[in-house]
């Protein structure tokens, strides 16, 4: 279940960041809003969320005191992707 997540999450990003940089470019730097303006500057740093939310997940398969209970682990890393998507729609219909 954990990669299935870690992939969708990673699938909406990516997607986020590709559309960012191509309304940036069809745009121009001019016209681009802030957010578009943010996403190009510092869009690859949103990848680190999946790799750290799947390290955090193996934490708690694995190890016995872990900080959170893998049920948890897991909605936490659905509520991610619902994030992802959420930021995926966000940078498609926001071109103020």
């Amino acid at each position: 279940m954990i990669p299935v997540i870690a992939l969708t999450q990673l699938a909406f990003i990516s997607l986020a960041v590709v559309f960012a940089k191509i309304l940036f470019r069809a745009d121009g730097a001019d016209a681009a809003s802030g957010f578009a303006l943010w996403v190009q500057q510092h869009g690859m740093w949103l990848f680190l969320v999946p790799v750290a939310w799947v390290i955090l997940a193996r934490v708690c398969e694995t190890v016995r005191r872990a900080p959170l209970s893998p049920p948890v682990a897991r909605a936490m890393g659905v509520t991610l992707s619902v994030a992802a998507f959420v930021f995926l729609l966000v940078v498609t219909v926001n071109r103020q």
